[in-house]
C-alpha cells in the first residue's frame, strides 16, 4: 500500500511539474539582472556570506570572456551572438 501511494505521488509530480514550469520557460519572461542583485540577500552572516564565497569561485567569472553584448542578450537566437 505504501509503495502504491509513493508511486502515485511520484507520477503525479512528474506529470504536474512540467505543466507548472511551462510559464517560466516562456521566452522573454526572464531578465538577467546580474549578480549584484543576489548580494542583497545572500551576503549576510546569517546566510554564511554566500555571495562573498561565490565571488571567489571560477563560476562567478563565467560571463567575463563573453563580453558585454552576450551578457545583455544571452539568447543566441536574438541575433546578438553572431
Amino acid at each position: 500500500m505504501r509503495q502504491r501511494a509513493w508511486l502515485l505521488a511520484t507520477g503525479f509530480c512528474l506529470v504536474l511539474s512540467p505543466a507548472l514550469a511551462l510559464p517560466a520557460l516562456a521566452e522573454g519572461t526572464h531578465k538577467f539582472v546580474g549578480a549584484e542583485k543576489c548580494k542583497m540577500c545572500h551576503n549576510s552572516p546569517a546566510k554564511g556570506a554566500q555571495y562573498t564565497k561565490w565571488t571567489e569561485t571560477k563560476h562567478s567569472k563565467a560571463y567575463a570572456p563573453l563580453g558585454q553584448a552576450l551578457i545583455a542578450h544571452p539568447n543566441p537566437q536574438s541575433g546578438a551572438a553572431k
